[in-house]
């Protein structure tokens, strides 16, 4: 019995012995657990070899880490390949070498192989190196390609990490990327809001989701044809109109569902009266900053010119007498997103407003 052989060497104390016959028996894997984390450096660095002189080249890398030869573990996770690449992050976290960090962002980039990386693994790089900024660009780069493939919850996943990121951080949010996780939450929270029977909150939402429809390229005309919908649900025929016009469009006509194209060229056909266009039924309500008076869904004001956070459970524009009562909020969190915000990691109790940056 080797394996137990080996143990008994490493609880007798008779270390360089039990390395020996683990070698000679190819047992390091018995040999390393026996080890834990009590071995020297030299002892790992010993280990590392035997693993190297074999090709099992991220166990060498792990050994050659644990006695903090950054460069050679780099070295032998990047030549492991792209299955590595997060350990070989971890590793050049751990050494903050401007040296090392080069050489991994190369490799990411495709400068030894032509093969560039997913983007992924620059953003964990940066936040591995605590450049929370960095990050934050590269998530919004992969954002977008994210929503430019019609992920739209991973998209709105990665961003709302970032956010969490740099608010742990007391960090400021880019606009550019508030902004783009505002049209992205306004999209991901229409379904629950018209499960919960709230069709003037989703088509709220719908329209500031297709005053940004470019950033939801792969979905143009169901998204639109969803607006339309749910503004006639909602009775807000002006805006109904408006993208049912845009939906008969020669680029966009043959795109749309036959289930809905005839509805669709009636609206066309029967345009509401002027001011039904005009008007709308959204409330008006205080600006938090300076009390001018606007739409609640609007988070820009016009007058002072600051942006307002906005409920995650509903998108609207959160209000000055809003602050006091989180409970009240949670309630409606339930209610309208049939969850549970208290135990779900995505809308902790202190993460229930949007930042803004000012």
């Amino acid at each position: 019995n080797i394996s137990g052989a080996v143990e008994f060497l490493l609880l007798a104390k008779n270390v360089q012995e039990a390395f020996m016959l683990a070698e000679r028996q190819d047992e390091m894997a018995t040999f390393e657990v026996g080890l834990g984390d009590e071995g020297t450096r030299e002892q790992h660095i010993a280990i590392a070899k035997y693993y190297e002189q074999r090709n099992l080249l991220a166990n060498a890398a792990k050994h050659y880490a644990f006695c903090e030869d950054f460069a050679m573990a780099l070295k032998l996770y990047l030549k492991a390949g792209e299955k590595e690449i997060d350990h070989a992050i971890e590793v050049v976290g751990k050494a903050r070498s401007d040296a090392l960090t080069h050489t991994l962002i190369d490799y990411l980039m495709g400068e030894s192989d032509n093969v560039p990386k997913d983007p992924n693994y620059v953003y964990r790089l940066h936040k591995a190196l605590g450049n929370f900024m960095q990050a934050a660009g590269t998530a919004l780069i992969i954002a977008k390609q994210e929503q430019e493939m019609g992920n739209y919850k991973q998209a709105h996943q990665l961003l709302f990490r970032t956010y969490q990121d740099l608010k742990s951080q007391k960090l400021a949010l880019p606009q550019e990327l508030w902004r783009r996780l505002m049209v992205l939450h306004s999209y991901v929270i229409v379904k629950r809001l018209v499960k919960a029977g709230d069709h003037q909150s989703a088509a709220i939402m719908l329209v500031r989701v297709a005053k940004n429809i470019q950033q939801f390229p792969a979905h143009v005309v169901p998204i639109l044809t969803s607006v339309v919908i749910e503004c006639q649900r909602a009775k807000m025929p002006g805006e109904s109109y408006q993208y049912a016009c845009t939906l008969m469009k020669p680029e966009y006509r043959p795109q749309v569902s036959e289930q809905y194209k005839k509805k669709i060229e009636n609206i066309v056909r029967k345009p509401p009266p002027e001011a039904d266009q005009k008007d709308s039924l959204e409330v008006h309500r205080p600006c938090m900053y300076c009390s001018f008076t606007f739409t609640e869904s609007q988070l820009d004001c016009l007058n002072c010119k600051n942006i307002s956070p906005f409920c995650i459970a509903t998108g609207m524009r959160m209000l000055k007498d809003d602050w006091p009562q989180p409970k009240t909020l949670l309630v409606i969190c339930f209610r309208i997103m049939h969850i549970n915000p208290v135990l779900s990691k995505c809308v902790a109790l202190e993460h229930f407003f949007s930042r803004v940056v000012r």
